[in-house]
């Protein structure tokens, strides 16, 4: 049966500063998940706004193509009239044609990023349908302070992660400076034989 036991004297960091940057590789490893939840956040939310801005516009251009035919409508009775051209009557055409093209992308740019919301919330694309939701065009913007405090800075995960780096870097640093030291260690074995 023998037992050893071992203990290294940290005289001059090195156990210490590999510690503490383990540490801060740690912290600024979690700064940057934050950084990551945190765009996905964003991006959710810019493609939130950006569906609701294709309702409006969706909205927008439904009305149009209605008002295209009732142009076309009353340019080929102006037509048959004789009081309009059939060049007229094509470029009536033409311009509704345009509206319903311009439409019917918008409407396939709504699914396609009402599919990227659903991916970002965690859901089947199949699975999730947002109603048509039009922004309201009379609401006023809201107000942005131009004047950031520090702390909000601070608090940003990619700033925190970075300085967390650079604790990490200034840790090796003193891994590095310690390798030129001798290291001390004490060491004990016990044990019996029969």
């Amino acid at each position: 049966v023998g037992a050893a036991l071992s203990y290294e004297i940290d005289l001059f960091g090195r156990v210490r500063n590999t510690v503490a940057g383990a540490r801060a590789g740690e912290q600024a490893s979690a700064g940057d998940l934050a950084a990551l939840d945190l765009s996905l956040q964003a991006e959710l939310a810019a493609d939130y706004f950006m569906l609701r801005g294709l309702d409006t516009q969706q909205q927008l251009l439904d009305r149009t193509v209605a008002d295209f035919a009732k142009a076309l409508e009353l340019t080929e009775n102006l037509y048959r009239g004789g009081a309009a051209a059939v060049s007229d009557v094509q470029q009536a055409k033409a311009q509704l044609e345009t509206a319903r093209t311009q439409a019917e992308d918008t409407r396939l740019h709504r699914a396609q990023t009402e599919h990227a919301v659903a991916v970002l919330v965690g859901r089947q694309p199949s699975g999730l349908h947002l109603e048509p939701r039009p922004l309201e065009t009379d609401a006023a913007p809201p107000v942005i302070d131009p004047g950031l405090p520090s702390q909000l800075l601070e608090r940003r995960p990619d700033v925190a992660a970075a300085e967390r780096r650079v604790a990490a870097a200034s840790a090796a640093i003193g891994v590095a400076r310690a390798a030129y030291f001798p290291t001390f260690s004490r060491a004990a074995t016990l044990g019996l034989e029969s």
